[in-house]
């Protein structure tokens, strides 16, 4: 008797256990098993060099994102970046301020961990860009920084997204090494635009 009710108590335990799988929430359905997103999002920014950082202040930067692979071990990233910060110099009006424009491709490799329609998702990324900086709202500049620089970037950096349903919410900080950058004082590698960015982004996953 004893043996029959542990039988129909583990029968009870093994239906209720398959009635609370089936009733899982179900996960959400995406344009493609791999996952995409637009986002849109911005934080601080500041140069790495003693020369440039002496002239500038902390920025704020902005982005527009598009990734592709939210949901897989690899993905992808376009984006466009802006930002903008003071700038000083002997010979340069004092209302001038840098602005910095430019676009940019990534590799991602992530770890999703989803939940149902919850996603938890930790990444690091690299990749190559192009920015232009330029000196704004100068009357005059007699300084020996130019008026503007063109310059390659190697995006590398680390981040963690958050999502649920179609929101998709994620913070990373990025380190840029910057190349051929001329702006501050031609040839002077003690004056770089190489730089870093920290901030937060939200978006639409689809």
């Amino acid at each position: 008797m004893k043996l029959r009710s542990i039988l129909v108590a583990f029968a009870l335990l093994l239906g209720a256990s398959a009635t609370a799988s089936a009733q899982e929430e179900p996960k959400l359905k995406l344009l493609s098993p791999f996952g995409e997103s637009i986002q849109v999002g911005g934080g601080v920014t500041n140069f790495l060099a003693d020369a440039t950082r002496d002239a500038t202040n902390v920025g704020g930067y902005w982005d527009v994102r598009a990734t592709f692979g939210t949901r897989s071990y690899l993905g992808g990233e376009a984006a466009y970046l802006g930002a903008a910060q003071n700038v000083r110099a002997l010979g340069l009006d004092n209302s001038a301020y840098l602005t910095q424009n430019g676009i940019e491709g990534a590799l991602r490799v992530n770890l999703p961990i989803e939940k149902g329609r919850f996603l938890m998702e930790p990444f690091v990324l690299g990749g190559v860009g192009w920015a232009h900086y330029n000196i704004q709202n100068a009357s005059f500049n007699t300084s020996s920084m130019k008026g503007s620089d063109d310059v390659l970037t190697l995006p590398v950096g680390c981040g963690f997204a958050f999502g649920f349903e179609h929101l998709i919410i994620d913070g990373r900080f990025t380190y840029r090494p910057a190349f051929n950058d001329e702006l501050m004082t031609a040839g002077n590698s003690a004056a770089g635009l190489q730089n870093w960015s920290a901030g937060a982004m939200v978006g639409y996953e689809y």
